[in-house]
């Protein structure tokens, strides 16, 4: 419910079901609508095998045992057939399933093994002609990266404005949303905390007379929400950024009120990419409001001081260079020092 576009009508479509079973390992948004929660536990703690990229397989291998009591969705769906007297397998875990699966369609346990050390097996139907994958990670990058770019050239629709939904490695996703130290930790590029901001290049931001705090309206189709401006110099004009990952309602009290959920203009696609972040055609308006952006950094300059210096090699060896040489001097002329010198940076 929190990452699902809007569009999809999931809502909807649970509200019509008899009994709705979630498996979660919190109150998020999808299981407050629930009638059954099941505990599901940490990705950390389970296996699992995804198809994110047709013709491909990745492995997903727990690095703890469970911690609590609780078990994967896989072993409910499991448990629950054998209750039911409508039994899907004859293996007692899912690991067990999914090895003898995977063991049966490779051929060989030496397979399997293979599998587990490389994190994934197959091809991609649609890039490499076929070609082995032995070559490792590189290879699997090139081929999904391939399949991402030409179809979001495929689509792209050329709006005045493009909004680009991105993951910053704070928030990930949102899943973690809830943990104070993340939401308090600077982003990397913008040093924003605590919220999502709605980045701007400089030319835009002068164009349409705003700062840093400005709150903005973005427009995609009949989806309106309200964030404020961060003007990031190096961004590109008529490209605006937006971070998923925050503005949860469910999960926990730490989160509420912290940004917006950028999830909400994530727009339906087709193929390998169901869903759109990038390329988004989006109107976006001052609304001559303005916020205080919690924000460990304000300057994107050295304010004038030489930190780095700068000059070529002749110039340097000449000595007709700008570098700014500060006066060494001690502050206890008493003590002579002969070899060895002591010092602290």
């Amino acid at each position: 419910m929190y990452a699902l576009p809007a569009s999809l009508g999931l809502e909807e479509a649970l509200n019509k079901a008899e009994m709705i079973i979630a498996t979660s390992n919190w109150m998020d948004e999808t299981a407050k609508l629930a009638d059954v929660i099941a505990p599901c536990g940490h990705a950390m703690e389970n296996w699992n095998e995804y198809e994110f990229v047709s013709g491909v397989r990745h492995i997903q291998q727990p690095t703890i045992r469970p911690m609590y009591e609780s078990r994967s969705f896989e072993d409910s769906l499991m448990a629950w057939s054998k209750a039911a007297g409508k039994e899907i397998a004859s293996e007692a875990t899912f690991a067990e399933l999914l090895k003898n699966k995977t063991v049966k369609s490779l051929g060989s346990e030496k397979g399997w093994f293979e599998y587990l050390q490389a994190g994934f097996r197959g091809t991609p139907a649609k890039v490499g002609g076929g070609r082995s994958w032995n070559g490792g990670a590189a290879r699997f990058i090139e081929a999904v990266m391939g399949n991402v770019i030409n179809e979001a050239a495929a689509s792209q629709n050329t709006p005045n404005v493009e909004l680009v939904l991105y993951p910053n490695c704070n928030m990930g996703g949102g899943t973690l949303s809830n943990v104070s130290w993340l939401l308090e930790l600077p982003e990397p590029v913008t040093k924003v905390t605590w919220e999502n901001v709605l980045t701007v290049s400089p030319k835009n931001a002068e164009e349409w007379k705003i700062k840093d705090g400005s709150i903005m309206e973005i427009k995609v189709g009949d989806v309106k929400l309200q964030a404020p401006a961060f003007i990031q110099p190096g961004q590109a004009d008529g490209v605006v950024g937006l971070a998923v990952g925050y503005g949860r309602t469910a999960g926990g009290e730490l989160q509420k009120g912290c940004g917006i959920n950028a999830f909400s203009f994530v727009q339906d696609g087709e193929g390998d990419m169901p869903f759109v972040y990038s390329g988004i055609a989006a109107e976006v308006t001052k609304t001559g409001g303005w916020s205080e952006l919690a924000i460990t950094q304000g300057h994107n300059t050295m304010e004038g001081r030489q930190i780095v210096a700068e000059a070529s090699h002749n110039e340097y060896k000449s000595g007709q260079n700008n570098i700014h040489r500060h006066q060494i001097f001690s502050i206890w002329g008493q003590h002579k020092y002969e070899g060895h010198k002591w010092g602290m940076s």
